[in-house]
């Protein structure tokens, strides 16, 4: 069985790990159980397509000009 030594901040270094991999620290009547924390899947980003897609088919729309919302955010004098 191999040992492992803490460090001043309190870590233990895990051969054969990625750094920043997660576990969680499960304690039993013998000691503690790590299991590995799944990375989350990340998300795709849209392609260009369908980010034209999406801005085409949004409901949201101005209700003043352009012309009327440069007024509204200019500094008043």
């Amino acid at each position: 069985m191999k040992t492992v030594t803490v460090d001043p901040q309190r870590r233990v270094r895990l051969g054969g790990e990625a750094p920043a991999t997660k576990f969680w620290l499960i304690p039993k009547a013998d000691g503690y159980h790590l299991r590995r924390i799944p990375k989350p899947e990340e998300e795709k980003r849209p392609t260009y397509e369908e980010a034209l897609q999406m801005i085409r088919t949004n409901r949201f729309k101005l209700t003043a000009t352009w012309e009327e919302i440069r007024k509204a955010t200019r500094e008043i004098d």
